[in-house]
């Protein structure tokens, strides 16, 4: 899983520039307080990205969750950054980022170095309120459509992951869509389509509609990328 998305894993259990193996990780609940995490992804930096706990296949992988957590603290307090925990028993994979509060989820493979660097360097980092981030009157001027993108953004800032907008036809689901969309495309959810979440579009509506509004509003230089 890890090499089919792109990280170099070493053979026979040995230690890449990528990925570390058996690493050694101090601060454990065990008489000698000492553990060791089954894979570290890093980053370039040298600091830790992911830790990985991996049981057998005839085990729940929910038995690594609190093990991970463990190593994971542990590597915080020698590296002063929180990894994220990825625990797995060689079919179901679970992401948690307790870091910024999000609740461990079902995944469908391990992250990428880059996705990774996102998460743990740019999300946190860069993270602003987003009712902080105001609504383009030029896309929506509704009062019934400001409501509505409020009420998503509180869903999303509560940290769920999804939201449903039911609108009559002719109330501009197109244009709410918009409006979200580039609410979203701020930090910390400047990557919709890999980022914190799922891509919001109106289930009957033209997507040429949806992409005729969202270029009129784009600045001159994101247009022409």
């Amino acid at each position: 899983m890890l090499s089919e998305s792109g990280w170099d894993i070493g053979l026979h259990g040995q230690d890449s520039d990528e990925i570390g193996q058996e690493v050694e990780v101090q601060h454990q609940p065990t008489k000698t307080g000492v553990g060791y995490i089954d894979y570290v992804l890093w980053d370039d930096d040298g600091k830790p990205l992911a830790v990985i706990e991996a049981k057998k296949t005839a085990i729940s992988a929910d038995r690594g969750r609190t093990q991970a957590k463990f190593y994971a603290d542990g590597l915080e307090k020698e590296y002063g950054r929180r990894p994220l925990i990825f625990y797995t028993n060689g079919y179901d994979v679970y992401l948690w980022d307790d870091a910024q509060g999000y609740p461990d989820r079902k995944v469908y493979g391990f992250y990428a170095k880059e996705s990774l660097q996102y998460l743990v360097k740019f999300q946190r980092d860069q993270k602003q309120h987003l009712e902080n981030i105001p609504i383009k009157q030029e896309i929506t001027d509704r009062i019934y459509q400001h409501e509505a993108i409020h009420l998503v953004l509180e869903r999303f800032t509560d940290r769920h992951r999804k939201a449903l907008i039911i609108q009559a036809t002719g109330t501009g689901k197109t244009r709410v869509a918009n409006s979200l969309t580039d609410r979203l495309d701020k930090p910390p959810f400047s990557f919709i389509d890999s980022g914190g979440v799922d891509a919001v579009f109106p289930k009957d509506q033209d997507v040429d509609d949806l992409f005729e509004i969202l270029t009129t509003f784009q600045p001159e230089e994101k247009k022409k990328q």
